[in-house]
Formats: C-alpha cells, structure tokens, sequence
C-alpha cells in the first residue's frame, strides 16, 4: 500500500489548496444539494496526518472492538494495519504501532489463527528494542505472556514457540526480570512434558543469574532462589530422589527473609512434609502439611485438597487425640467431597472403631489413590492397635496374649511387636512370659505400693546404720 493510499484510508486528500476546505461526500461539512451545516461532522483539514491522528486511529480501532457486529473485529483489524503502515510511513517505527500490532497478536490467537499470530508477534518484538520504552515493552510482553500461559487449553508446542520467539528477542533487551519469569514458565513446561535435559540447562542459567562472583547464592535475589527451589524440588520428587530433595528443602528453609508467593510458599512446606512422614517424625510432618495448606488455600491452588489430605493423615499419625477438623482453617472442608472419606477415618480412628476403620478404608478406596497415603496406612493401622490395646488390658493383672491377638483381629505375632513397643515408651507396665504365652500387668496402685515399700527400706537400712557406727 502506497503513502497515498494509507492516508486516503484515513480521510485525507491531496488535492490541492483551493476550495471550500472540506471533502466532498456524506462526511463532508456540506452536504451535496444542500446549503444546511452540520455541526456534528465537522470538515476533516487537508494535508498529512499527525501522530494524534494515529492515536485516534488506534482507538477508533479498538472501539469497533466493542461492536456485536460480525464484521466489526474484520474492520477493526484493517484499522490496526493502517495505523502500523502509517506510522512508518510518517517516519519509522512507534509506540501506536507497537499497540496496534498487540491486539493483531491477541485477535489472532483468540481466533487460534497461530501462524498470522507468531507473524505478527515477531514483528511487534522488533519495536522492544529501540521503538518503545522498557517498562511499556515489560507490561505489554507480560500482559501477552499471562493471556497465553493462563489457557489450559492450548497445545504445549504453540506455548513452548511462543516462549522461545520471545526469549530470543529478550536477548537483545535489559529485560531481566522478565527475562527470569519467562525461562521459569518454559522451565516449568518441560517439566509437565518431562523433558528433564533441557530442564537442567534452564535450571543451571537461573542459578547462574542468582549467583555472586564469589560462587555464592545472592540473597538479596531470595524470593527468585525459592522459585527455583521450588522446581527443583519438584522434580527430584517426581524422580523418587529423595535424599536431592531434603537438600533442595534446607536450602529453601535457609531463605526464611525472602517472600515468595503463597504457592511457592506452599510447594516448598507440602516437600517438607512428605520429607518428614518418610522419617516418622509425625508432628512436624503435620506442622508443614498445615503451613502448606494455608498458603495453597491463600493461592487458591487446587493442591490445598491434596495438602488437607495429609494433614489429616499425619495428625492421626502423630498419636493424638485432635481433631484436625476442628481447626478454624480447615473446618469449612468438611462437606468436600473428597474429604468427606477423611472425616469418617478420623472419628473412627478417634473412637478407637477398628472395624468400622478398616471397612472405611475398604468401601472408601478413594483414600488410598493417593500413594504417599496408602503407604502410611500400615502406621495408622499400628497407631489405633496400640491405642485399643491399652484400653484392652487395663483391667487386667494377667492376660493371655492370644486373647488379645483375637480381640485386635490380629494373630499373636503381630500383637507382641505392639506390646514390647508399649512396654519400651513406658505406655504400660508389664512383662511378657513367652512360655506361657502370657502378659503380666502391674497396675499403678502395686507399682505405687512397691515404690513405697522400697523406700521404707532404703529408710530403714539408713536408720540401722548411723546407729550402729554410734553404737562402734
């Protein structure tokens, strides 16, 4: 399209200087046959156009936007082009071209016409350099980035495309902390795709952006280091490398300052919790299961179900008689649909139900999809055992271990792992006679009157001796 035509699809003639001053024609100031004014079409002055003449191009455009017509989004397209030939034509490349070719770009990609979308893309990026200020740049390939990672939909070849056209560009620019999200999104992406060699590299230059001359982790880069933590710990989760993982956590745990986003925040403590159900150390397990609840729920992250799961799992597991359901966070779950199952296990497991235990986790299989969970149902298992077999031979003096097996559902073997665990953590006071089979109980009132009695005797002997060295 030539600069004559550019500027007539505007309005504007080179005719010249004579005249009335106004086109001729239904937008003119006169109308044909009539000597009546219209003040609400004013004349268009003759000559070339200004910049304010592309602004108002640009949103004339962006108006038709608004429009239920159907060719309304075909017109506003052609009034988008003419403002970026325009433009140039009125001496190079600017920030109205700039905007028009992004809503090209969003058009085209709404309308999923990809191929027209990355022709237009590659030619708005070339206005980042010099065309357009950094922080209009920024905002501008930020809000393009958020509108294509934020569609679940789209295929994750036209996502990892989109990603690498703009981090090339981004070479070019000082763009750094847009530089860092974008490698992180495309980091995150191979990570979904498993493609963990092309992860590693990433990985390695977002480290390298973090780190000082002298090998160390710049701190003042804190909230970026747990982003990258964050990931990492993900992956070496999902590579079963646990001992990797634990080292990833301290060093995230050593970042306490930094203010990550609650999601990274709660990626972060849920790695931790899992860390401490593989040691058995339930109390802290629990603590940052419910630290990573709270920040997955703040996020509004759909993990904050998968957390609540096992914060339920670790408080039964941590031998205590707490409902977790009771906390004023986690209380509005209740009626979930996919806790309602982990309700039942806890009032059960806090009624000391065996039977009733057991058949939830049979009916309700739902519980033990979730592996980290179906591992640990042989602890819980154990747990309510032990609670019941307490209440079991509280009465009793002497009791057979057979008869306990029987009430627990469990054979004889099984029951005297359990009752040497109690013995040794002082839950009970006895002592087993293998040979007989036989469990014998001292009750508190016998061990009280024996404390007594031995005391009496240390006194006694005490008394005996000082009076013999007086009598000596």
């Amino acid at each position: 399209m030539s600069s004559e035509d550019v500027l007539s699809d505007f309005g504007y003639s080179d005719q010249s200087n004579s005249g009335e001053g106004f086109e001729s024609g239904s937008d003119s100031g006169y109308e044909t046959g009539s000597d009546s004014y219209d003040d609400k079409k004013p004349s268009k002055p003759k000559g070339k156009p200004t910049k304010l003449d592309l602004e108002n191009g640009y949103y004339d455009s962006k108006g038709l936007l608004e429009e239920d017509e159907d060719d309304a989004i075909d017109d506003a397209l052609d009034g988008f082009e003419k403002v970026v030939k325009l433009e140039i034509e009125l001496g190079g490349k600017g920030i109205w071209g700039f905007r028009s070719l992004k809503q090209v770009v969003k058009l085209d990609f709404e309308d999923g016409e990809f191929e027209e979308m990355f022709e237009k893309y590659d030619e708005m990026l070339t206005y980042i350099d010099s065309a357009v200020q950094r922080s209009k740049s920024e905002k501008c390939l930020n809000s393009l980035i958020n509108m294509v990672s934020n569609d679940k939909e789209l295929k994750p070849e036209i996502l990892e495309k989109f990603y690498k056209i703009t981090l090339e560009a981004l070479k070019k620019t000082g763009i750094l902390r847009l530089w860092f999200k974008l490698n992180l999104k495309l980091a995150n992406l191979w990570f979904m795709k498993g493609e963990y060699t092309n992860l590693t590299k990433i990985l390695s230059g977002l480290k390298q952006h973090c780190t000082l001359k002298d090998g160390s982790y710049d701190i003042n880069k804190g909230t970026q280091l747990l982003e990258i933590f964050a990931l990492e710990i993900q992956i070496y989760g999902e590579l079963k490398q646990f001992k990797k993982s634990k080292e990833v956590y301290q060093k995230a745990k050593a970042l306490e300052t930094a203010v990550p986003s609650p999601k990274i925040l709660g990626i972060i403590k849920e790695s931790g919790g899992k860390m401490y159900l593989r040691e058995k150390r339930w109390s802290k397990a629990y603590l940052e299961f419910f630290e990573a609840f709270k920040n997955f729920d703040l996020a509004g992250s759909p993990n904050k179900i998968r957390c609540l799961k096992y914060l339920v799992i670790s408080s039964m597991l941590k031998l205590t008689d707490f409902n977790p359901f009771d906390i004023q966070e986690v209380s509005p779950y209740i009626n979930n649909k996919e806790i309602e199952p982990f309700v039942d296990l806890v009032q059960t497991y806090l009624r000391d139900e065996i039977d009733r235990f057991e058949k939830i986790l049979q009916q309700k299989k739902q519980i033990l999809e979730d592996p980290i969970i179906k591992f640990h149902i042989p602890d819980l298992f154990r747990n309510i055992r032990m609670k019941v077999l307490v209440k079991i031979i509280k009465p009793y003096t002497r009791i057979k271990i057979d008869f306990v097996a029987k009430e627990l559902n469990i054979t004889g073997k099984e029951v005297e792992p359990l009752l040497v665990d109690l013995i040794l953590d002082e839950k009970i006071n006895a002592k087993i006679d293998q040979l007989t089979g036989i469990l014998e109980i001292e009750s508190t009132e016998d061990q009280t009157k024996y404390t007594s009695l031995k005391e009496w005797s240390y006194h006694i002997n005490s008394i005996y001796n000082n009076l013999s060295s007086k009598l000596i």
